[in-house]
């Protein structure tokens, strides 16, 4: 019997941690961008991409691991060693919300900062519109269905969207003749 197959065996995983673990793989596309933007010379966008990276695994990392132990808890409701778990689940549910800011944060003013730094009207560039038009109507979308849906699926979406726009960039950038990168 493998790890995984114990693992399974105890603690039933629901779609919700299927979902939040598929959202905490999907940052993981931030390292294309990263050594995509690092071998054409844009040092400025692998520290954007980078910062990226960090703060959405540290979200969706710190997101993974508060859902997973308030299921366990849930379970092993009778168990006596309850205490050492709650203070656990309560630190992640400090530091979550304070990852989801940061993220944020972080990710709109690279939005901001890199596509303004690379403004060009070239189809790529439009493509990188497309893109962040793409991104801020699904992300309104989650805000005013007030988690009517399971969004976190969905969520993954973004990740590879903007990825894709963020490749769109550096090669729209390339084309002209004054990147600013």
């Amino acid at each position: 019997m493998t790890f995984l197959d114990i693992l399974y065996s105890k603690i039933k995983i629901s779609s919700q941690l299927q979902c939040g673990l598929l959202n905490f793989i999907t940052s993981s596309c931030f390292i294309w961008t990263t050594l995509h933007s690092y071998f054409r010379g844009c040092n400025d966008l692998v520290i954007g991409c980078l910062a990226c990276l960090t703060t959405s695994w540290l979200y969706h990392g710190s997101r993974t691991i508060l859902f997973f132990h308030q299921e366990s808890l849930k379970e092993k409701d009778k168990n006596k060693d309850k205490n050492n778990k709650t203070y656990y689940i309560g630190f992640f549910t400090f530091i979550t919300p304070l990852f989801r800011v940061l993220d944020i944060i972080i990710c709109q003013f690279s939005i901001i900062y890199f596509t303004y730094q690379c403004a060009s009207f070239n189809w790529l560039y439009i493509g990188t519109i497309m893109a962040i038009i793409y991104l801020f109507l699904m992300y309104y979308i989650f805000e005013t269905s007030n988690r009517k849906f399971d969004g976190d699926l969905w969520h993954s979406t973004l990740h590879i969207i903007a990825n894709l726009g963020i490749s769109c960039l550096i090669e729209s950038c390339l084309d002209l003749e004054f990147c600013r990168l």
